[in-house]
């Protein structure tokens, strides 16, 4: 993880694939879509997905999901990213 860079993880309640949209705008306007791996018994059914090109000192408001045979509720949250001390 860095200054554009972050990890989210969750675990499911079955085999399914974390997909993690996140966007400048809580209204989720303009998104980036972002899946990964899937979760299976193997990795307990934990499943992680790394997001890069966030902006430095910006709010990033994103939502994850498990998409599977069933799809689960979006799960919102925000974070703050750290201000580039270079410019």
């Amino acid at each position: 993880m860095d200054l554009t860079s972050g990890v989210v993880w969750s675990r499911g309640a079955e085999p399914s694939t974390l997909a993690v949209e996140w966007s400048l705008a809580p209204s989720f306007d303009q998104t980036v879509v972002v899946r990964g791996a899937p979760a299976t018994p193997e990795s307990d059914l934990v499943a992680k997905v790394r997001i890069a090109g966030f902006p430095a000192g910006r709010r990033i408001f994103y939502r994850a999901r498990f998409e599977g045979e069933r799809m689960t509720e979006w799960n919102n949250g925000s974070f703050g990213t750290a201000p580039d001390r270079r410019a």
